[in-house]
């Protein structure tokens, strides 16, 4: 009955293991697919007509599109709220969340009127961690931790502000943003100056072109978070 029992088990524990194995191998390509896609529609959209550039991380661009600073698109803006009572706001690898203060888990502030005002459809990036650190757009009015960079869309009638937030994630995706790094140590606190943050080069297709990539970004990431998510289950 033991060898029996073995048999059965050695025969399921490989099948269950093969099965586990292949959902995240498949994990894996659709997030690589999903980013491939992402990175090849923000440099040139629909467009089969492309031209070379000198930027080692666009190479290519849209040849009717314009290369522009992440500076003339954005501003970085700092205010300390001064007092207490706001949502605080915590960056993750899934976005902006709103942080359960109260559960006294994870890292607490003694102070948190020292922090720095969100608002709704400003930007937050993590830019002391630029491996694991992550960029979102916020659907919360709040506070963040005054380390964090916050900053806001210039201009939305001009630039659509998501069309922008694939290509910054992008930037930590691809490592874009590590490579303008500095810091003692890469391993550690390797930040992202302001000077560089805002000195990134970025394509810049019309606001109806950028509008109508985003939309279509919008579809592959839903598409393809389903199935990863099922795939999760």
């Amino acid at each position: 009955e033991q060898d029996m029992i073995v048999n059965y088990l050695d025969n399921k524990v490989s099948k269950i293991s093969d099965t586990i194995k292949n959902n995240k191998k498949e994990i894996e390509l659709l997030e690589e697919y999903k980013w491939t896609r992402i990175n090849e529609l923000l440099k040139y959209g629909f467009n089969n007509d492309t031209t070379n550039t000198k930027i080692s991380y666009i190479k290519k661009v849209a040849k009717n599109w314009k290369i522009a600073k992440l500076g003339r698109i954005f501003e970085i803006k700092k205010d300390i709220a001064g007092k207490e009572g706001y949502e605080v706001l915590s960056i993750t690898q899934n976005g902006i969340k709103v942080k359960d203060i109260q559960s006294n888990e994870g890292q607490l502030a003694a102070d948190y009127s020292k922090y720095q005002l969100v608002e709704i459809g400003d930007f937050a990036m993590n830019h002391m961690d630029l491996l694991t650190g992550w960029v979102d757009c916020s659907k919360y009015n709040g506070v963040t931790s005054p380390d964090y960079r916050v900053f806001r869309n210039k201009n939305i009638k001009k630039y659509d502000s998501k069309f922008y937030l694939y290509f910054l994630q992008l930037c930590y995706k691809y490592k874009i943003f590590y490579n303008m790094g500095q810091g003692v140590s890469n391993l550690g606190r390797w930040r992202l100056p302001k000077e560089n943050f805002l000195n990134t080069i970025i394509p810049v297709p019309s606001y109806n072109e950028q509008v109508e990539i985003r939309k279509y970004i919008d579809e592959i990431v839903t598409k393809i978070d389903d199935i990863i998510n099922y795939r999760k289950q």
